[in-house]
């Protein structure tokens, strides 16, 4: 094959195209639509499979057309001041235009054309991450063209009607305006999918300018698919190419703390010696805290422990004994009550009539207890007013029950034991599990 394959691929606001031509033929062509705003890679994915990675038999040229709401600035600027070249200034002028982003995040690029700049920025990591799944699926591409869907609609040819160029597609719309290349304005600008009015507009407006209103041999494309085709067929050498700056934030850091780095590290010495002081004042400071400590400790003592004598240090430990002894006695004179297991249990308790239910003997301490007696068996399931029975008191927040059954002809002997868990001990529990 004489010539790479190439493949054009818009990223628009809404929908995604591309289209794979061999030669100058057209072999290919796909839209897929980006359901939200963080999947675009996921769409990128879908489309490439539809353009049909596996079918190429040599890595094709890749190239790239980014909507503005994926660029950090996609913007025509006035040229500096005479002798500041546009290469220097290009990475501050799109951070300055960006909403937010640092030069450090950002991959830069820029086409100087007379008296005006043209930039395009974008966040690196978003770059890395679309480059990424089209090196996935054709490994050892070739990357000519990453610019901006203005900088492409901006380099239509003129129609013979009007001066200006306009695009409607992919939830994007963008209108060029001038008669002079080098002073040409745009404007970008958000759409909904499917605005027949607004297409017959720019074909009314565009005249032939438009892939839209003339699309020749490629008429069965869409709006998007037509500019992923004209985009092929551009110079990148034209072009604000992010496919040469990926990732080149051409030094700003460097600059930015090369002129101040002396100031730091003198700035740094003097903060130093500074610190130095305050420790020394500090440490001066602490030494009479201590001394004070100690005085107010043996006046503790003297209080709290007046038949003992005092010991450095000792003095909480000893504070601290006394009050477990305390409360230990408390816990002592503390007597254990049943009664909010008595009042759980009769609370959840079913009906008696209702299961044959025949208590023989209930016993309970403040968090265990057993309870004995009979059930009538049921006719279909000896064990079902037993069960019953066991499930009712299981439905008390505090109440575990387990029983154990025996079928004695027409009753069922059941003796369950029970465990009583109050609110207190469960919060207890709670807060010792808590991390």
């Amino acid at each position: 094959m004489g010539d790479l394959d190439r493949i054009g691929i818009v990223l628009g606001r809404r929908r995604l195209a591309g289209v794979r031509l061999e030669g100058a033929r057209t072999v290919r062509s796909a839209e897929v639509p980006i359901l939200k705003v963080d999947s675009a890679s996921q769409a990128l994915t879908s489309l490439l499979a539809e353009l049909g990675a596996a079918e190429t038999s040599s890595p094709p040229e890749i190239f790239l057309a980014l909507s503005p709401a994926y660029c950090a600035c996609a913007d025509r600027v006035a040229t500096p001041a005479r002798g500041v070249s546009p290469e220097a200034v290009a990475g501050s002028m799109a951070e300055g235009l960006s909403a937010g982003e640092t030069l450090e995040e950002l991959s830069v690029a820029h086409a100087a054309l007379g008296p005006q700049i043209e930039l395009i920025a974008a966040r690196t990591a978003d770059l890395r991450e679309w480059i990424t799944a089209i090196e996935t699926a054709y490994p050892g591409v070739r990357w000519r063209v990453v610019t901006s869907l203005p900088s492409l609609v901006a380099r239509w040819p003129n129609g013979s009607e009007s001066d200006a160029k306009a695009f409607w597609g992919g939830g994007d719309g963008v209108i060029v305006k001038g008669a002079d290349a080098q002073a040409e304005t745009w404007r970008a600008f958000p759409v909904a999918d499917g605005d027949e009015a607004a297409t017959r507009h720019v074909t009314r407006t565009a005249g032939s300018s438009s892939p839209i209103s003339n699309l020749g041999q490629h008429e069965t494309l869409t709006p998007l698919q037509a500019a992923a085709h004209a985009l092929t067929q551009l110079n990148a050498d034209e072009l604000p190419n992010l496919a040469v700056t990926l990732g080149k934030t051409q030094g700003a850091l460097r600059r930015r703390v090369s002129k101040s780095l002396s100031w730091a590290v003198a700035g740094a010495a003097l903060l130093l010696f500074s610190a130095g002081i305050l420790c020394e004042q500090r440490r001066r400071a602490y030494e009479d805290a201590l001394l004070e400590v100690d005085r107010a400790e043996q006046r503790l003592w003297a209080s709290a422990q007046p038949d003992a004598k005092a010991r450095d240090g000792r003095l909480a430990t000893v504070l601290f004994s006394r009050v477990r002894q305390q409360e230990r006695a408390a816990k002592a004179n503390d007597l254990p009550s049943a009664l909010a297991f008595w009042s759980e249990l009769a609370a959840q308790m079913p009906h008696p009539n209702k299961l044959g239910l025949s208590v023989e003997s209930v016993s309970l301490s403040r968090h265990e207890g057993r309870l004995v007696g009979q059930v009538q068996a049921a006719p279909d399931d000896p064990l079902k007013h037993a069960a019953a029975l066991e499930a009712a008191l299981n439905q008390a927040p505090h109440l575990t029950a387990r029983g154990e059954f025996e079928t004695r002809s027409e009753a069922v002997s059941v003796r369950l034991r029970l465990d009583y868990r109050p609110p207190q001990a469960e919060a207890a529990t709670a807060s010792e599990d808590a991390p």
